[in-house]
């Protein structure tokens, strides 16, 4: 008797394995990234859930737009693909050969990122907009020079200096090489102590994280994918794992509610 439950445990578990798929996720961050550190933690809560493996590639670089390319020349010949996206590569202003809401449809909205800060070093001169009249200010991204032109009053003279990163303003602004920069609140978190908030700005510009797949990738599974995905980002241990690691806001929802995401961010961006 115990042969046969065994013989049918063996079968059930063989069967399990033989509908398991493994899937690659290409995340466009340096590995210990919050969004690689959430995407890591999420799809192993995933992974238990659907029996699963999924398998994370870090393609840093260029604003995500390596790991993007990467994502549409591999997603071709290879269809168990998901990308790691950001809001932020929907806005942008770089010249692309192809538009990312054409190339990919979305997946689920993952978590929102704390809001854009304006900061200056701590003992500056600069510890609100009423000081700012002229200043030289670090950027890093189209977003950072969105917010200048936005929200820095009218009569305020400015001169831009460009890095490559918003860690490499950052650095810059300690180093005194530049008076102010615009950085996410995220990545402002570990030096805070060394830093004046001048102005946080509204939560509406804070990029979104979230997860897209190939135009060709099955309808079933992307729908299996988001409920199991939804799910996971309810759970209380998902919520205290955030909580005490990422100061990031987590979301969830349908497809179509992270297209919303992705065209109010575009809308914001590219308004006059």
């Amino acid at each position: 008797m115990m042969k046969k439950i065994l013989t049918v445990l063996l079968l059930v578990v063989l069967a399990a394995s033989a509908h398991a798929k493994t899937y690659k996720i290409i995340v466009g961050t340096t590995p210990g990234n919050p969004g690689d550190t959430l995407t890591r933690k999420l799809f192993d809560e995933v992974s238990k859930e659907t029996g699963d493996t999924f398998v994370v590639v870090n393609r840093p670089g260029a604003g995500f737009m390596v790991a993007y390319k990467s994502f549409l020349d591999e997603s071709r010949h290879t269809p168990d693909m998901i990308l790691f996206t950001i809001t932020s590569i929907y806005g942008t202003k770089i010249n692309l050969e192809v538009d990312p809401s054409k190339d990919l449809k979305s997946l689920i909205a993952a978590a929102r990122v704390p809001p854009y800060v304006l900061i200056s070093k701590k003992g500056s001169q600069f510890k609100s907009f009423a000081d700012v009249r002229k200043v030289n200010i670090g950027h890093s991204s189209s977003i950072s020079n969105f917010l200048t032109e936005k929200y820095f009053p009218p009569d305020t003279v400015y001169q831009q200096v460009l890095y490559k990163t918003e860690s490499d303003a950052i650095f810059a602004l300690l180093k005194g090489e530049v008076e102010m920069t615009i950085t996410s609140g995220l990545n402002a978190k570990p030096f805070e102590d060394q830093l004046n908030y001048v102005t946080t700005f509204p939560k509406e510009v804070s990029a979104v994280m979230g997860f897209c797949v190939a135009k060709t990738f099955p309808e079933d599974e992307k729908d299996k994918l988001n409920r199991v995905i939804n799910k996971t980002l309810k759970s209380s241990e998902l919520h205290k794992w955030t909580k005490d690691t990422l100061p990031l806001e987590l979301l969830g929802g349908s497809p179509d509610h992270y297209d919303y995401l992705v065209e109010s961010y575009k809308k914001l961006m590219f308004s006059k």
